[in-house]
């Protein structure tokens, strides 16, 4: 698998770890208690009683198991992007992607429910609207899978068929979101591509997005240290030193000296 392919779990991504137990515990909880509609983007409540905090729960607000299924396993996939990019960099792509798809995603929710194209559906007895406000993780979700799909090579192939990846089966969990949902969810699939894309095109100034330096020097003293085992920093530490070790002795070797050939002696 290599060093981004995560033979130690989630150690070295702490961003990536975090997420995916939130995720799964927030979602868990909601769905267990039959309250999955609180953490949505349910139009209706955020326009008559104003759930603005709606805009930052539903993005890891998971409502249907195909969403659950492909968001937890692509997350767990993320960890070997986020040792790529260094958590700072991941953590600022991961919170642009958030902000611009949800930027985009409530106006034109919103826009749909005023409009009237949001109804409520008498015959299968919940609200439309309740039930198309479950796309806002889905084009983060998207647009992450065309970056790690870009930077990240495949590290899996079939032993029969070379060119089936393990990238085979990402598409396919792509596509299983895309057909597996209504109109708007398979929207979003596309705006997710679309971001993922963008994201990917030479902007000057995109890819070197980080947090700022404080933030960054205050998260790696206080916070990064409780979100990585204590084993993988000693791991780190001695591969560090072995590399440093490495390198003195390479800068300090002297080649060794040519053997002389004797010369042969005529026996007579």
């Amino acid at each position: 698998m290599g060093w981004y392919g995560g033979e130690l779990g989630f150690s070295g991504a702490p961003a990536t770890k975090s997420i995916f137990y939130f995720s799964l515990v927030w979602s868990s909880l909601l769905c267990a208690f039959f309250m999955a509609t609180i953490g949505t983007l349910d139009v209706d409540r955020m326009i008559s009683h104003v759930q603005l905090w709606r805009v930052v729960t539903s993005p890891f607000t998971l409502t249907y198991p195909a969403l659950f299924f492909v968001w937890l396993y692509m997350w767990f996939r993320f960890r070997a992007l986020e040792r790529l990019f260094g958590t700072s960099r991941f953590l600022a792509v991961v919170l642009l992607l958030f902000t611009v798809s949800q930027l985009i995603i409530t106006p034109v929710l919103i826009g749909l429910y005023l409009l009237g194209a949001i109804p409520w559906s008498e015959d299968l007895g919940y609200s439309t609207s309740r039930y198309y406000v479950t796309c806002a993780p889905i084009p983060p979700l998207i647009a992450l899978m065309v970056i790690y799909m870009r930077y990240i090579p495949p590290y899996a192939r079939h032993p029969l068929y070379p060119f089936i990846t393990d990238r085979l089966f990402i598409a396919m969990l792509g596509l299983q979101l895309l057909a597996s949902t209504d109109l708007l969810n398979s929207a979003c699939v596309f705006l997710g591509i679309g971001l993922g894309i963008v994201y990917l095109l030479p902007i000057p100034g995109l890819h070197s997005l980080k947090f700022p330096g404080p933030v960054d020097s205050f998260a790696r003293r206080f916070i990064k240290p409780h979100f990585i085992k204590a084993d993988y920093l000693d791991y780190q530490r001695y591969r560090r030193e072995r590399l440093s070790l490495a390198h003195i002795i390479r800068s300090a070797e002297v080649p060794p000296p040519q053997p002389t050939r004797e010369p042969s002696v005529a026996l007579g």
